[in-house]
Order: C-alpha cells, then sequence, then structure tokens
C-alpha cells in the first residue's frame, strides 16, 4: 500500500504528453496585508493570452462553476426518457484539449470542441450511455430535460487518471454563451481556469514579465501536495 501510495504521489499529473511545458495561470494579489492566489479569470482572458504573447503555443480553458451551469446536471440521451445524475460536466475550449493532448478513442481531437452545442466524454461515460457497438459520436445528450441545451457528441476521450488535479467527464464547448449573451466577450466576472502550453525554450520569467498586473504561470506537475495548495 505505500509503495502504490508514493507510486502515485510521484506521478501526480505527470502523464501529460509535454508535461514539461504546460503551465497554470494564476493570479496573486493582497488584501488586508494578506496575500491570497486565484486560478480564475474572466472568458475573454485566455484568448487574449493567446493574441498577446508568441511564446504561447496553445492556450484552453475550462469553467466548472455550478452558478455556470456546470458540475451537476441531469444528462439523458435524446431517445431516451430516463435522466442520470451526472456531478462532472465542464465547459471547455477546444484549446485545452489541444493543451492537455487528450487522448481520443473516437472523434476528431483538433476540432472536436470547435462548434457551439458540442460535447466530449470520457470512455467511462460513453460505455454508461451507448453500448459496446453503438458509435456515440453524432448521437446527441440534453441537460435538465432542456430543449435548449442539446448537445451533439464530437469526441469520446480517455478516463483522466486518478492522480490528475483535472478530471471530468463531460466537456461543453465554451464556443456558446453560458450565462448571459455576450459572456464570451465580457470581463466581469472571472470563472475560467487557463492553461497554457509554451514554445519549446521559452523563458518562463521573461514571459511572465510580459503579462500585465499580478498574474503568473505556475508548473502543473510539481507534486502532488504543491499542485493541492496551488489549487
Amino acid at each position: 500500500m505505500l509503495a502504490i501510495y508514493i507510486y502515485g504521489e510521484l506521478n501526480y499529473d505527470k502523464f501529460y504528453v509535454n508535461q514539461d511545458r504546460i503551465y497554470r495561470v494564476v493570479e496573486n494579489h493582497e488584501y488586508s496585508g494578506q496575500r491570497y492566489t486565484g486560478v480564475h479569470m474572466a472568458h475573454p482572458f485566455g484568448d487574449a493570452l493567446k493574441e498577446l504573447y508568441p511564446d504561447l503555443e496553445q492556450v484552453g480553458y475550462y469553467n466548472d462553476n455550478a452558478n455556470f451551469g456546470a458540475a451537476s446536471n441531469e444528462v439523458r440521451r435524446t431517445d431516451r426518457v430516463n435522466n442520470t445524475y451526472e456531478d462532472k460536466i465542464v465547459f471547455a475550449n477546444q484549446g485545452l484539449l489541444d493543451v492537455l493532448d487528450m487522448q481520443f478513442v473516437r472523434g476528431n481531437p483538433h476540432k472536436a470542441l470547435d462548434e457551439r452545442n458540442t460535447i466530449v466524454i470520457t470512455q467511462s461515460i460513453a460505455e454508461k450511455y451507448f453500448s459496446d457497438d453503438e458509435d456515440p459520436i453524432g448521437k446527441s445528450l440534453i441537460l435538465n430535460d432542456d430543449k435548449k441545451k442539446v448537445y451533439a457528441i464530437t469526441g469520446v476521450v480517455k478516463d483522466f487518471p486518478s492522480n490528475s488535479h483535472i478530471r471530468f467527464d463531460f466537456m461543453i464547448s465554451s464556443e456558446d454563451d453560458i450565462l448571459f449573451d455576450g459572456e464570451r466577450t465580457s470581463w466581469c466576472c472571472n470563472n475560467w481556469m487557463n492553461y497554457v502550453r509554451v514554445k519549446p525554450g521559452t523563458d518562463i520569467a521573461a514571459l511572465e514579465e510580459k503579462i500585465p498586473g499580478y498574474h503568473q504561470i505556475v508548473h502543473v506537475t510539481p507534486g502532488a501536495e504543491a499542485q493541492r495548495r496551488q489549487a
């Protein structure tokens, strides 16, 4: 048991392709003499990073905030009547799939979340909702019996390992406005976590100097305990 625990800790978040170039953006600020660290930014923040800083090869972001319709929802196939309660639902952009280089079982990994009303699911969810001889691609899922929340399945990815700080089963395209019209271009609400993959040879300290304000990028694979503190 001890050997299994040690192995899990030593390999925490260390299974991503190009893991040495993957970072998470964090925000540091002080209030009343105390330092606070956060990981949530406005929706346009990630796209602005990609546009402004050529050192970033790719930028991905996701939102797991239940107040925005993520996290817990009732889910069913559109051709079924019974709902299943699911709690690992996020909104994500195509960039997140690219940054983490998610291992696709079905679908196009480079375009799966490019369009509105699309969704990528994990392999275990595909097995849960579809039979072995049934291809989920092109089928649709509906959330909370809401006809405005019907999503075409465009990809199936391998499940996240248990020693990953990122774990979800449903990834809905962030190409939609989630909470209100214009949300994708509004800087009012900080609900999105951002991940970047830098180009080979990037000077991280120099890159952080270019990013204005109190943002910094933190490697996502510093070890399990350190990662939990950052989260």
